[in-house]
């Protein structure tokens, strides 16, 4: 998955200090004393918010499955881009 980040220099006098937000996730920021850091901190907080996003989303679906309804991908799941096939029967 690709986001947008934007990057801001906090560096203040002899300190140095980034803080980056995404557009795709507002409520998910990083900071870090270098630009990588800070990505990868974005990252993370990125991760965090599409976790909690799942369970909210667990929570709300209804308990049982309507048959022959398709699966959806988990995006945790390593193999999550590879094809996915469903069985349907006709009767």
């Amino acid at each position: 998955m690709e986001i947008t980040a934007l990057i801001h220099d906090c560096s203040v006098e002899a300190e140095t200090g980034f803080a980056a937000t995404c557009v795709e996730f507002p409520e998910a920021n990083g900071q870090g004393e270098t630009v990588e850091s800070c990505l990868e901190n974005l990252r993370g907080a990125v991760r965090d918010v599409l976790a909690y996003r799942k369970e909210q989303a667990k929570i709300h679906l209804p308990k049982t499955r309507w048959p022959n309804s398709p699966r959806v991908p988990d995006p945790s799941n390593r193999h999550w881009n590879e094809p996915q096939t469903t069985r349907t029967t006709r009767k």
